[in-house]
């Protein structure tokens, strides 16, 4: 399976765009009273905290966040640094407080810490003290920078979204393992991780006693437990250390079979210990450009106005179960008008980035391998009103993107290609919402593709109690299951216009469902080019589909000119009346997803790494905006018809036509969905930023 292009260092994006000096260099003229109250400091791992941080630079992040204050810049340089960013003090809208990575180089925050003083255990088996724990199936091991999968039996995969599996039953507390035929008692005090019966999402308990074929599991924990037959795997306990790469993590001390070719006493183990690289809770008007972290998350609890731009998050949580309904993990922002830009956020076991609040904006990041426990969580949960724009979202163990939050809230979803989900669970979307109020939500614009499920793998999957969504000029193909999108019933005012599908189920073809009342859905301007046709077929209607140009050709008439108008969705078309579809011919072209970020300057501070004196490239007391891209090979900017609080009618009759929908979805007397042309032909293989890691192959 093609995976999404991963840079072989993840911290390539560190320093500042030269758009973002440009503001600060702008905003320091326009203020120079605050510039005035602003300072320079700087911090190097060959710094001391009892230098002043100006000429001489602080040795740690968090001695600099101690003191800065509105207006001022720290500058970190290349380093690893083993520790929590967490500022003492707020910046203003005026003069943010800013973290940045000096000039070309690479800073690493570190959530784990080094391990040492290896002895033999039993064969190959070494082992050492470890001084810290964050609980069992929450600690994680990694060697010269690349994650160790806890010994497990089945054996190890490399690839957390593929771990080793055999089949299981469940009944209540009782789980049958057959392949586990091991003595009484071997399995007690380990985990058991599964994904069964209905699998919406992963499940896990702890192991109180184990008998051959058998184990007994403690669900006081409650929450969801499904039943019945599925997959799963045990964890956590010396007996699954059978192989190179295993560990454990027992009573304080680790035991870890070395990977191939590796010796311990010279590699660079360590032990996950901070589960934040970054805490900006309660701050404001704080700004994170150029910082790789690993190994730690990210936390924005009631932040305003914050900015991480330009960063790299590598494996950010982890756990090998924490409920089927946990959403949470990643960076979790709350509060208002706070930003993630230009930025990588890569491997997760629950979601990459969670939001909450109110103006939260997603714009430009990679966002991929996220959701590995397999619950609840997603490559985005988009929770309050927030945007996720210009983004690539792919690999996941259920959803890509998950609308979730009591009480809805309106989001943008544009110009986003997304790929990839279900790679455990089932009943997914790769855009999902149960029970939302979308407030007015706009879904447009994106690249909706590939999936990796196997049952109900819509696009967009509008579950029970949905309201106030619109989803229009999308494209969607290569899905399994109900369909290219769903709603079920009730649903309310649910709008879908000009979207092309193909290599799926057309919109609302359920067989014989019958949605529950109220259901008010409107399709119009679809075009569903067929559920399995070649790509030789599709290319009589698209212009290049091999490239991803989905435009009709002038030769395809069927589907020019023969929509109806829909304002503002269809405004500015060309030709007689709009066309079918997510693209007008001779319209502006548009293109969905991540455009990555040039590493091509950064800052400079008054203290270099060896303590000597340098000049200032960036005035103090300015602020960094960071760059919205505009649609890669888009010459126009962002539609009008983005946002939309309603459906509008639809203007005229057109002369595609309309089609059932199959028993249930046809007029029910609640609402009538139509949808204009008839089942034909197309298929299309991804070609993406997309790049080769083989399934299975170890994660960087």
């Amino acid at each position: 399976m093609p995976r999404i292009l991963r840079p072989s260092n993840l911290g390539f994006i560190n320093s500042w765009t030269s758009s973002t000096i440009a503001a600060v260099v702008l905003i320091a003229l326009m203020s120079r009273a605050e510039v005035l109250l602003g300072a320079d400091y700087a911090v190097a791992v060959s710094g001391s905290d009892a230098n002043n941080g100006q000429s001489e630079p602080f040795a740690t992040i968090a001695k600099a966040a101690s003191i800065a204050q509105a207006g001022d810049t720290v500058v970190i340089h290349a380093g690893t640094y083993h520790e929590t960013l967490a500022p003492a003090h707020s910046g203003s809208s005026s003069a943010p407080i800013t973290f940045a990575a000096g000039t070309g180089e690479t800073v690493v925050i570190d959530g784990a810490d080094a391990v040492s003083g290896w002895t033999t255990y039993q064969g190959a088996i070494m082992k050492a003290s470890v001084g810290w724990t964050l609980g069992a199936g929450h600690n994680q091991v990694f060697c010269n920078g690349v994650m160790l999968t806890e010994a497990k039996l089945p054996k190890n995969t490399s690839d957390p979204l593929h771990p080793g599996t055999t089949a299981v039953s469940v009944s209540g507390t009782t789980v049958s393992v057959p392949a586990l035929t091991q003595a009484a008692g071997t399995w007690t005090g380990g985990l058991f991780w599964g994904a069964v019966g209905a699998a919406n999402g992963a499940q896990g308990a702890p192991i109180t006693a184990s008998a051959p074929g058998s184990l007994t599991v403690d669900l006081s924990a409650g929450g969801q437990w499904f039943t019945g037959t599925g997959v799963g795997y045990v964890t956590g306990v010396l007996p699954a250390l059978t192989a190179p790469g295993d560990w454990v993590l027992s009573n304080g001390t680790l035991y870890l079979w070395p990977p191939a070719g590796i010796t311990l006493n010279s590699a660079d183990v360590e032990v996950k210990h901070r589960t934040e690289g970054v805490v900006l809770d309660n701050r404001q008007d704080i700004l994170l450009s150029g910082l790789t972290v690993t190994a730690a998350a990210a936390s924005l609890v009631n932040a305003v106005g914050c900015t991480i731009d330009a960063c790299s998050f590598s494996y950010l949580s982890h756990w090998i179960y924490d409920g089927v309904y946990a959403t949470n993990g990643g960076i979790v922002i709350s509060g208002s008008n706070n930003t993630v830009s230009n930025s990588q956020v890569t491997w997760s076991a629950g979601c990459g980035i969670n939001t909450y609040g109110s103006g939260i904006t997603i714009t430009n990041c990679l966002i991929q391998d996220t959701d590995y426990a397999g619950t609840y969580a997603a490559g985005v949960n988009l929770g309050g009103t927030a945007t996720l724009t210009h983004s690539t979202l792919a690999y996941s163990g259920r959803d890509i993107v998950y609308c979730e939050g009591l009480g809805g809230g309106q989001r943008q979803i544009t110009y986003n290609d997304l790929s990839h989900d279900g790679m455990i669970a089932k009943d997914i979307g790769m855009i999902y919402a149960y029970g939302q109020d979308g407030q007015g939500s706009v879904i447009a614009y994106n690249d909706i593709h590939d999936t990796s499920g196997t049952v109900s793998c819509p696009g967009v999957y509008l579950d029970a109690g949905d309201a106030n969504f619109t989803v229009h000029h999308n494209v969607m193909f290569n899905l399994n299951g109900d369909g290219g999108m769903i709603v079920n019933g009730p649903a309310t005012n649910i709008a879908i216009y000009n979207n092309t599908l193909f290599n799926c189920k057309n919109i609302g073809d359920r067989g014989s469902y019958v949605p529950p009342a109220p259901y008010t859905v409107t399709a119009l301007n679809n075009l569903f080019l067929g559920d399995s046709v070649s790509m030789s077929a599709l290319g009589q209607v698209l212009a290049d589909p091999a490239q991803g140009d989905y435009q009709l050709l002038a030769t395809d008439t069927a589907d020019l000119n023969t929509g109806v108008v829909i304002a503002p969705f269809t405004n500015g078309y060309v030709g007689t009346a709009p066309d079918l579809g997510a693209y007008d011919f001779g319209g502006t072209a548009w293109t969905a997803g991540y455009t990555p970020v040039s590493s091509n300057s950064g800052t400079s501070s008054g203290a270099a790494a060896s303590s000597t004196t340098t000049t200032a490239t960036a005035s103090a007391g300015g602020t960094a905006t960071p760059a919205t891209p505009a649609a890669s090979g888009s010459t126009a900017s962002t539609p009008t018809d983005v946002v939309s609080a309603a459906a509008p009618a639809a203007a005229g009759s057109g002369s595609g036509g309309s089609c059932g929908l199959g028993s249930g979805m046809a007029l029910l007397g609640l609402g009538l969905m139509q949808v204009l042309r008839a089942p034909r032909r197309a298929r299309r293989d991804a070609a993406r930023f997309v790049a080769a890691r083989p399934s299975g192959s170890a994660p960087p």
